[in-house]
């Protein structure tokens, strides 16, 4: 997004407003703001959660993986 001709990130206020209304607040002309400092802390920890639940994603498919490869070893002895 452009603003005072500088590109800049950010968020949209009434989305984390959803989730954290406190870390929201709006001004007398109805402007919403985001309260960045105390957002860090929610973002650090769905990122940690993200990682916990593609960490054990990984270990199932690798489990899957690991039976697949033993029935296909025992399949290939039995033509051989």
């Amino acid at each position: 997004m452009k603003f005072d001709g500088e590109e800049h990130l950010g968020v949209i206020a009434q989305e984390v407003e959803g989730v954290y209304p406190q870390l929201v607040s709006t001004d007398s002309s109805g402007y919403k703001s985001v309260n960045y400092t105390n957002l860090v802390a929610p973002l650090i920890e769905a990122i940690k959660e993200l990682k916990s639940e593609k960490d054990a994603e990984i270990d199932e498919l690798k489990t899957k993986n690991d039976a697949l490869n033993t029935r296909l070893s025992a399949l290939e002895a039995t033509l051989k």
